[in-house]
């Protein structure tokens, strides 16, 4: 399947106090203010970046709002597996022979965690990238969050740091763990 395929249907549940669906225009600027309250400021990216991700994969990029206000975002895209993408670089094409998803970015306002956001940000993205034919997933764990991601079904990849440690050096030296996930399907908790 290709992924500008349609969009998800909307996510939404009378439990939680917040709804998913894909990032639209009108959301880039609470985009950027959630960016700017999650993110330490070397690794703050321009919005043309994620601007491009959108326009190659709508399907992957997802905001999580309570009522009209977004609160929290991921951005994800195709890409191959053990690899990622040139960081705050816009992207103009996704390579040819992409089965795994890259999740480039998750943040969430600072007020609105522990609310379980996050966790359902990342089930529709893995959804959503299942449902385009990826089979494996891939991300760059910063600022200590290795722990969620782990309960999200991703493993620490430390034999790749020194190919992944080159591309990340090219944009911060900001900390980091590249971390794989070998299926999309849900996992056992």
């Amino acid at each position: 399947m290709h992924p500008s395929s349609p969009h998800p249907a909307t996510l939404s549940s009378q439990l939680r106090p917040f709804s998913i669906r894909p990032i639209v225009a009108a959301d880039w600027p609470a985009v950027d203010r959630i960016q700017q309250a999650a993110f330490a400021p070397e690794v703050i990216e321009e919005l043309a970046v994620f601007a491009s991700f959108v326009a190659l994969s709508p399907a992957t990029c997802l905001v999580a709002v309570t009522g009209h206000e977004p609160i929290g975002y991921l951005l994800a895209h195709p890409w191959l597996p053990d690899d990622l993408p040139p960081l705050n670089t816009a992207l103009d094409r996704l390579p040819e022979k992409s089965t795994s998803l890259f999740i480039h970015d998750l943040a969430l306002l600072p007020a609105h965690r522990g609310q379980g956001a996050a966790g359902a940000l990342v089930q529709a993205v893995l959804t959503a990238g299942n449902s385009l034919g990826l089979t494996s997933a891939s991300l760059l764990s910063v600022q200590d969050s290795h722990s969620f991601w782990q309960r999200q079904g991703f493993s620490a990849r430390p034999e790749l740091a020194p190919q992944i440690a080159q591309t990340v050096r090219l944009f911060t030296t900001i900390d980091f763990l590249f971390m794989t996930r070998p299926s999309l399907r849900e996992v056992e908790r």
